[in-house]
């Protein structure tokens, strides 16, 4: 039989001075205080069952307490840098707030409702809050050294605005209408604003590779920038993208009201498309592709029709039909269009044009210019560009 972990025998052999105390996933239901260890940097109290845990030392950077029982927190220590305190069952934070020199706090998975009021602290460049029940940020915002946010899977109708050097936004699960108009003022390099209710994206940041903005109302692309490498649009109101950047690897845009799609990048490798029920064709399949999902659209059902077989099993057949299919289609334009393309170009254009320059009145026109001291050589020049 398994003996049960003696906390306090054990903490009694430890020497004052020691830097790193582990007692996680020991199955503990309490911790006496740890005042005595007055140069402790580390505290490991995570998997175990507590519901609250003894006074800390000042000396305490960083804290791992997550996955307990913790409704409450002790007061924090002044210089504590570190606090990891996700899935517990915290309603708030202390009473004294946050500690002034934190640098990341992880407090997802709790039963959080808000932050304190006084803000987060300044210090603060990593912050993941999903899965809690935020409704609102503090009236002062984000710290300026913010780098990381996820706050996905939580209450939250508005961001403040954003700290400029931002480079993760997950705000994915929420009830936003709309992001930061400051979003572009960022270095954003990932996006997330999937499961919302957002039908408009404001001016996107140039440096964004990835961007999530699945199941939502959006109805028009803002220009996107060019370094994007992924882009999930699917589950929106999208009849129309105008362009895709030229790096673009994997391409989500099942379950819109798009009737085409614009030309490929030839870094394309998937592209998930189904599910477009107005999808009438398809442009000409990259070479790297190698994953395509276009059932349920009309495009899938002639492509099927011609080829007999599972495209989703060759993508390379399927290439091969989109390729005739286009050339097809281009043939038939031209054919069709033939005399309207002539009566554009002749008798709207080129025509009109013709008769105004060698019109004999033009040519008046032009021998007025010519002034009685002036020598032959400029009739003749005047005669060469008539």
């Amino acid at each position: 039989m398994k003996m049960s972990f003696n906390v306090v025998e054990y903490l009694n052999n430890l020497p004052v001075n020691v830097e790193v105390i582990d007692l996680s996933s020991k199955r503990l239901m309490f911790v006496p205080n740890f005042l005595k260890f007055t140069n402790l940097k580390k505290l490991f109290l995570n998997n175990n069952k507590l519901h609250s845990i003894g006074l800390l030392p000042k000396s305490l950077k960083q804290l791992f307490c997550h996955s307990n029982l913790l409704d409450l927190l002790p007061e924090l220590p002044e210089h504590l840098e570190y606090l990891y305190c996700s899935n517990n069952q915290l309603h708030s934070f202390p009473p004294q707030g946050l500690p002034p020199h934190l640098k990341k706090l992880f407090c997802d998975k709790n039963k959080l409702s808000s932050f304190p009021p006084e803000g987060l602290p300044k210090t603060l460049n990593e912050l993941i809050c999903d899965d809690n029940q935020i409704t609102n940020f503090s009236s002062k915002g984000f710290p300026n050294n913010l780098v990381y946010l996820s706050c996905s899977k939580n209450k939250l109708n508005c961001l403040p605005l954003l700290p400029n050097c931002l480079e993760n936004l997950l705000c994915n699960d929420n009830n936003l209408s709309s992001l930061p108009d400051n979003l572009e003022n960022t270095c954003c390099e990932e996006l997330d604003c999937s499961d919302n209710r957002i039908m408009f994206l404001p001016t996107l940041p140039s440096t964004l590779a990835i961007l999530i903005c699945s199941n939502n109302c959006i109805k028009k692309f803002p220009p996107l920038p060019n370094c994007l490498v992924l882009l999930n649009c699917s589950n929106n109101c999208l009849k129309q993208i105008s362009h895709i950047p030229l790096h673009l690897i994997e391409f989500i845009c099942h379950d819109n009201i798009l009737s085409f799609l614009p030309l490929l990048p030839t870094s394309l490798e998937i592209l998930h498309c189904h599910e477009n029920l107005k999808l009438l064709r398809l442009p000409e399949l990259p070479i790297r592709l190698n994953e395509l999902c276009y059932e349920k659209t009309p495009i899938y059902d002639i492509v099927k029709n011609i080829s007999k077989q599972n495209q989703n099993e060759d993508v390379t057949v399927v290439r091969e039909i989109i390729k005739k299919l286009n050339l097809f289609s281009l043939l038939f334009y031209s054919l069709k269009y033939k005399k309207q393309l002539r009566k554009w170009l002749w008798v709207d254009v080129r025509e009109k044009q013709i008769i105004n320059k060698y019109s004999p009145e033009n040519l008046l026109k032009l021998l007025d210019t010519i002034k009685d001291d002036e020598d032959g050589d400029i009739f003749d020049q005047i005669i060469t560009e008539w």
